[in-house]
């Protein structure tokens, strides 16, 4: 919860929010710079390689593994990093709707001339959910959770969140997001992860070893 962020969680929080606002002008730029050197390397690379992280497919079957891998190497953290990875996502998910039908932004898409500031919210419409993307939060809230559990190593951090970079992205590349629905879904996505983590929610941790 914000009203129990540390002086550098306000901080963060505060540059992630005034980022997006700075870079909301922006957005038709580059939405349409994204547009005009889109090719089919780039659908292709999106379609297989990053929008899965988002909608769940590869997060999950990533945290089997971490579980199952768990199970065979008797790893309690890679178990504890399933857990609280699939909590987060399934958590993340269903909060994110929350803003969408605040804001119902349009999405980039919609409109025969695009214009970043089209907002009909609130409402209970199921379209024009534009802002934050689901994507985004979902890919950054499970970077958050396996980056917190294995913060002692830095290749697994920066692997952690550039294939959530590169999952945000690809929804700039498929014209599914303006470019600052990605930031305020990763920063919203970040923020849930870190605090399922750091609250110990339903008491995962506890049921687990501690890491030496």
């Amino acid at each position: 919860s914000p009203l129990h962020w540390s002086k550098t969680e306000w901080e963060v929080g505060s540059l992630v929010i005034l980022s997006d606002v700075l870079l909301s002008t922006q957005d038709l730029k580059i939405r349409n710079f994204a547009q005009q050197n889109r090719c089919r390397f780039s659908d292709n690379f999106s379609k297989y390689v990053c929008e899965p992280w988002g909608s769940g497919v590869y997060s999950m079957a990533t945290m089997g593994l971490f579980y199952f891998g768990g199970l065979i190497f008797k790893d309690d953290r890679s178990k504890r990093t399933a857990l609280l990875g699939t909590k987060t996502l399934l958590i993340s998910g269903g909060a994110v709707e929350v803003p969408k039908f605040l804001f119902h932004r349009h999405r980039p898409y919609v409109d025969n001339q695009p214009y970043q500031y089209n907002f009909d919210g609130p409402t209970l419409m199921t379209h024009n959910t534009s802002f934050p993307s689901g994507h985004a939060t979902s890919s950054f809230a499970v970077a958050a959770i396996v980056a917190s559990e294995y913060k002692e190593k830095p290749a697994v951090v920066i692997i952690a969140y550039t294939l959530a970079l590169l999952c945000g992205l690809s929804r700039i590349n498929d014209d599914e997001h303006w470019a600052s629905d990605v930031i305020g879904g990763a920063g919203f996505g970040w923020a849930m992860g870190k605090l399922i983590y750091n609250k110990n929610n339903w008491g995962v941790k506890k049921n687990f070893k501690p890491v030496n």
